[in-house]
C-alpha cells in the first residue's frame, strides 16, 4: 500500500499524509501541530538519503543471505530446465512460436521471483518506515528507488 501510494502519487503529498495521520501511541494535537510544511522539508540531500537507505537495506539483505541464495538457485534451476526444453528449436513458424512462449515465460517468472522478497521484505518494515517518514528523516520517494537498487540485482 504504501509502495503504490508513493509511486501513484507524488511524495509531498504521500508527507503530508502521513504527518496528519497520528498512530495510536503517539500523542495527537499540541505535538502534531509543531510538524510543519514550511521551510525546506528535509534536512538531508536526497543523495544522502539515498546513500543511508541503500547501506541499510544493504545490511537487512546480509542479515539474510539464505533469501539471496535461494533466489539465485530457483533461477539458475529454471534457466537450466527452460535451456533444456528450448534447446533445439526449428526455425520456422512453431520455432518462433516457441521462442516467443519462452520469452514470455522468462520474463513473467524473472517478474514474479524478484517482486514476491521484495513485498515480503517490505511488510515487516512498514511501520518503521511509515515512522521514520513521519519524523521527517527521509523522504517517501528515496525509499522505494533504495529498496529496488538492492534487490534487483538479485
Amino acid at each position: 500500500d504504501f509502495f503504490f501510494e508513493v509511486l501513484a502519487g507524488s511524495p509531498e503529498a504521500v508527507r503530508a499524509h502521513y504527518l496528519r495521520q497520528p498512530t495510536a501511541r503517539e500523542p495527537t494535537g499540541a505535538a502534531l501541530e509543531a510538524l510543519t510544511l514550511d521551510g525546506p522539508a528535509y534536512a538531508a540531500t536526497f543523495r544522502t538519503q539515498m546513500r543511508a537507505l541503500i547501506l541499510r537495506n544493504a545490511r537487512a539483505i546480509r542479515r539474510e543471505p539464505l533469501l539471496a541464495k535461494l533466489r539465485f538457485v530457483s533461477a539458475t534451476v529454471i534457466g537450466l530446465v527452460m535451456g533444456v526444453l528450448y534447446f533445439d528449436t526449428s526455425d520456422d513458424l512453431t520455432g518462433v512460436n516457441d521462442t516467443i512462449s519462452l520469452l514470455l515465460f522468462s520474463m513473467l517468472f524473472l517478474a514474479i521471483i524478484n517482486a514476491l522478497p521484495v513485498v515480503l521484505s517490505v511488510l515487516p518494515e512498514l511501520a518503521v518506515v511509515r515512522k521514520e517518514v513521519r519524523n521527517n528523516w527521509y523522504n517517501p520517494a528515496t525509499f522505494v528507488p533504495a529498496k529496488l537498487v538492492i534487490e534487483t540485482p538479485l
